[in-house]
């Protein structure tokens, strides 16, 4: 009882606690995770369970920046849920960093795979590892199915601009990211934080 009491305290005055301090970064650290996983499930051709565990990452790094600014972790699940679209939106009201609407065409395209993790659903997913035109399939039998496409290299480039804007350290990252994982973070990323 007490401790809900507590609870209830902290949240309308606004005083973190050290358990949501840890929260807050156990977020920062799935994220990374995420991310890792993601990019080794791309290198072993899975598709589109790698960018499923790309929009988790990105999902929970925003999630985590706007903890960083005083979001509750209940708030985010409930008000925002999966959406990258509304999390984008409010990050970039927040952070009032007008660079980031660079990224904007990268949460769109990120933002539906999120659905992909219903193997019954009819789609087309594709996934290449560098920027570029994106060349849809074409042709009678397409008409209807929903396509989606990713590249690793944008999502290694938001990744790394959300790191930066969040005045992440490298050397936390490192501190996280240990033997393979740091391996298949650093492989062929053009945009490595560490």
């Amino acid at each position: 009882m007490l401790q809900r009491l507590l609870a209830l305290l902290r949240r309308i005055f606004g005083i973190e606690s050290g358990e949501d301090r840890n929260v807050t970064s156990l977020y920062l650290h799935v994220a990374l995770q995420y991310h890792v996983a993601g990019r080794s499930a791309f290198f072993a051709d899975s598709f589109p369970v790698s960018g499923n565990l790309f929009h988790h990452a990105i999902e929970m790094m925003l999630k985590y920046s706007l903890m960083e600014k005083d979001y509750s972790p209940q708030s985010l699940r409930m008000k925002y849920r999966h959406d990258l679209k509304t999390l984008w939106r409010e990050y970039k009201k927040t952070s009032k960093n007008g660079a980031l609407a660079a990224y904007d065409s990268v949460i769109n395209r990120l933002n539906p795979v999120e659905e992909l993790r219903y193997p019954w659903r009819s789609y087309i997913f594709t996934m290449g590892l560098r920027k570029g035109p994106d060349q849809p399939f074409t042709g009678p039998a397409t008409r209807g199915i929903k396509q989606y496409h990713l590249t690793v290299e944008e999502v290694d480039e938001l990744m790394s601009a959300l790191l930066l804007a969040n005045d992440v350290n490298p050397e936390w990252v490192k501190g996280r990211l240990r033997g393979e994982a740091t391996e298949q973070y650093q492989r062929e990323n053009f945009h490595r934080f560490i």
